[in-house]
């Protein structure tokens, strides 16, 4: 059992450097990214490394810039494989600010006045692949989770979300997106 195990790993041991050796050099680059989604679970809008209100002044003239104006820049790690897959990353920390919906569309909290309903900060990975064989077949992940405050309590909250895009060859999207919001100490 312990020799089949052992040349088990072996086996695999051998095969890293294989695939390293056909991929090419990791390119790193500094881009504007951000995340906005709708949390139907909790009723929120999500924006992590914008602001609502810079969010809402692109979504009102979109035409000046192709993005709006983001907190910072992330660093993006992108790595062609020697197969020809591609994959793109980024695992970042910025401000996170959570805006109650009270049942409305994403597009409803640009009309809210106020404070958001809680902000922080959180921590964000990016991992995108495309598969060079398939036009169109793409796969998207996204993760973050971070600590933030209720605006009106100060109360701790632990926040997270997931968002998995599939994109297959035919064109359409599959979305699975989980979230959770827990009181700290829970």
């Amino acid at each position: 059992m312990g020799r089949t195990r052992f040349v088990a790993v072996l086996a695999l041991l051998m095969l890293v450097p294989a695939f390293a050796a056909g991929a090419n050099p990791p390119d790193r680059f500094e881009q504007p990214d951000f995340v906005v989604v709708h949390d139907f679970q909790n009723d929120l809008a999500v924006f992590w490394n914008v602001t609502k209100e810079s969010y809402c002044a692109w979504v009102e003239d979109p035409t000046p810039d192709p993005l709006p104006e983001v907190l910072k820049d992330l660093e993006f790690t992108f790595v062609q494989a020697g197969n020809g897959y591609s994959t793109q990353s980024y695992n970042e920390t910025s401000d996170i600010e959570l805006w109650v919906l009270n049942g409305g569309s994403q597009d409803d909290v640009c009309l809210m006045n106020g404070e958001p309903w809680a902000q922080g900060v959180a921590r964000a990975s990016l991992r995108d692949i495309q598969d060079p064989d398939t036009v169109g077949t793409f796969l998207s992940k996204i993760h973050g989770q971070g600590t933030v405050f209720e605006s009106e309590t100060g109360d701790p909250w632990h926040y997270s979300w997931t968002t998995l895009v599939s994109i297959d060859e035919t064109g359409d999207n599959h979305v699975v997106e989980e979230f959770n919001l827990r009181v700290m100490g829970s």
